[in-house]
Parts: C-alpha cells; sequence; structure tokens
C-alpha cells in the first residue's frame, strides 16, 4: 500500500449526524439518532483536520474489507453503491447509515458523531465513513428544528490528534467495477490491531479480505481448548501449550498443522486434535499474530479452589526452553531466585 503522503483525499459533500450512547431506550434517552438534514459545510480547517488527521494517517493499517452477501440482501454496502452512484443521494443515504450504525452498535458504544462524507481518493470516488467523539477536535452545533435539524462542525484548534486520539471507526469504500462488489479499507482506533465486530460484521455487513489473522487466532484457540478440556497432566499441558507459543513466535511465516501435531503431540493424542481443528486451521495456512499477540511467547499457569484465582505463575519462552520452571504432579518448582520480592495485590 502507497505511503499515506503520497495520496490525494479530498472531501466533495459532507453530512454529520449525532449517536447517542450505545443503543435503544434502555442504553439512552434517545431512540434513534439525531439526523441532519442537509450537508455540513466544512471550512478550510476542519476540512484539513479531518483528511490529515483523522483519515490519511490511518489508511497504512487498515484492514481490506469486502462485501461477502448479495448487495440488495444488505444495508451498508447497498447505500454505499448508491451514493456512489448519485451524490445526489448522499443526504439521504447518510441519515439511514447513521440510524443503521446506532441500532448495530453494543449497547456499551460511545456517544459521537458520525461522518459520512462522499470524497475523491486518488482520482477513485469514495464513500468515507467516520464515527468519532465530540470532543476530538471537531465541536458540533445544532441548529434549525426538530423537524428540519442541521449541523455545524466547528475545527477546536486548542487540541492535537496523536496517538490516543478517540476517532474510532473509519470506513472507506468504494464499488469495484470488475468484480461488481463493494470493497473498502476499515480502521478500528479504539481496538488496536483487534476491531469491533459489529462494525466490521453487522454495520458494514463485510468481511476481511485477508484472513490470515482470524485463522491464526482460531488455531491457537482451538489448540488452548483441545488441551485444557482435556484430562492431562500438568506436565503434558506445559508441553503442548509451550510448543503452541513457539509455534506461533517463530519466524516461519507459515504455520502447518499437520506437521505441528505430528512434532509436539504425543500419538495417542493427535487424531483427537486434529478433529477438534476447525476446517480453516486444518490445511497450512499464512500466520498473522496480530489478534493473538499479547497471548503467545510464554504460558500462564492458574491455580485456585472453590473458584477462586489463588495463584499465577507466568514464564516466557525463553524461561521455559532453559527448564526455569518445573511442572510436577504435585508441584511447580521455579529454579530460579527472584530478582525482587515486592508487596502485590492477588492475582486477577
Amino acid at each position: 500500500m502507497a505511503a499515506a503522503a503520497s495520496r490525494s483525499l479530498t472531501l466533495d459533500v459532507t453530512m454529520v449526524h449525532d449517536i447517542p450512547r450505545g443503543r435503544g431506550r434502555a442504553a439512552s434517552q434517545s431512540s434513534s439518532a439525531v439526523l441532519s438534514e442537509n450537508p455540513t459545510v466544512l471550512d478550510a480547517e476542519t476540512d484539513r483536520f479531518i483528511r490529515e488527521q483523522m483519515l490519511l494517517p490511518t489508511l497504512d493499517t487498515a484492514r481490506q474489507v469486502v462485501a461477502t452477501q448479495p448487495e440488495k440482501d444488505t444495508t451498508t454496502p447497498r447505500l454505499a453503491h448508491m451514493v456512489l452512484d448519485d451524490i445526489s443521494k448522499l443526504p439521504e443515504v447518510s441519515r439511514e447509515l447513521a440510524q443503521h450504525l446506532f441500532d448495530t452498535q453494543s449497547g456499551s458504544a460511545s456517544s459521537g458523531i458520525f461522518i459520512a462524507s462522499k470524497a475523491t481518493l486518488n482520482g477513485k470516488p469514495v464513500l468515507v465513513l467516520i464515527k468519532a467523539e465530540h470532543q476530538e477536535g471537531v465541536r458540533l452545533q445544532q441548529s434549525g428544528t426538530a423537524q428540519h435539524v442541521a449541523f455545524r462542525v466547528e475545527h477546536i484548534s486548542e487540541l492535537i490528534v496523536g496517538a490516543n486520539s478517540k476517532v474510532y471507526k473509519i470506513a472507506v469504500l468504494w464499488f469495484d467495477e470488475f468484480s461488481k462488489q463493494v470493497e473498502g479499507l476499515m480502521v478500528d482506533k479504539q481496538n488496536g490491531v483487534a476491531y469491533a465486530g459489529y462494525f466490521l460484521h453487522e454495520f458494514l455487513e463485510m468481511s476481511l479480505r485477508h484472513r490470515a489473522e482470524v485463522t491464526t487466532k482460531e488455531f491457537l484457540e482451538a489448540v488452548n481448548k483441545f488441551v485444557q478440556g482435556s484430562n492431562f497432566s500438568a506436565e503434558k499441558k506445559l508441553r503442548y501449550t509451550g510448543a503452541l507459543a513457539a509455534t506461533l513466535e517463530s519466524p516461519n511465516p507459515q504455520v502447518d498443522p499437520t506437521n505441528f501435531i505430528r512434532t509436539f503431540i504425543d500419538k495417542d493424542d493427535r487424531d483427537a486434535l486434529a478433529q477438534s481443528l476447525p476446517q480453516q486451521a486444518k490445511a497450512p495456512f499464512t500466520k498473522d499474530t496480530k489478534l493473538v499477540q499479547s497471548r503467545i511467547g510464554g504460558v500462564q499457569l492458574r491455580f485456585g479452589r472453590d473458584g477462586q484465582n489463588l495463584v499465577q505463575i507466568r514464564a516466557s519462552q525463553e524461561a521455559l526452553d532453559q527448564d526455569m520452571l518445573e511442572v510436577g504432579p504435585d508441584q511447580v518448582t521455579v529454579k530460579a531466585p527472584p530478582d525482587s520480592v515486592e508487596p502485590s495485590g492477588p492475582p486477577r
């Protein structure tokens, strides 16, 4: 993907709507989004702020997404195609999209503004969708009557958008003439390398084009579930889990599940593990650890009684390789003195 600096982006027509917190009457006093009737005129500074602070810096880390259902059976892909064909439909389409976002977002979702802009990215017509916090660089001012709401967006120059910016979710969508389907880019800054399922699957009604990160996560979860759900000894659980962590952290760009089972799993357990893997994780796949980065590189042992988590031990893969941790049937032995001993709260 080209660097952000080489991209050309213009915002042609922009609509702004207000999205209450959560969803429905149980989550807020409003049962719907507050919808604007007319396009919002962006002054030069606000236009620059949205393009150069909200949008362009995020596109290098965006995920490629693609519609996977027939367009007629969807909301967002169908409406996106409609407005890309006819810019005059943006006010109507954006109101329906704003309400669709409010209806599909999780109950804990924060309030914010929803921006829908017919734009041009490197000469290609695109639809830009943004959900952001009210306070993050723009101030929303409502005018008009209850029947004819309009909004004015004012840039707040003293705020700086950086790594902690609360620009939540972004989608840039276009219609691909070759595949005859809506495609695009998605960024979820709120969730880092992860993403909110409701935004991708329920609101956008799309899927990731490249599923390596999902398959990697499913492989880890399937092996972990098999190990934890079996009546194995503590030593065997540690050995299998350590092998899983090492496999996912290795520089090898691919995971071969058959080779993993043959190399690390005892003969009597191989068939059961092979059957427990999801279909997409049975054949070799490209490894992408974005979604599991916090769960690899070592192991965690938990000890409890009566539902209480009394002790936690975390060990890096290096500690396991150097035999600093020994797990027996009745005890765990740490074969190294601690670097420090400090007061601490109990394990969570």
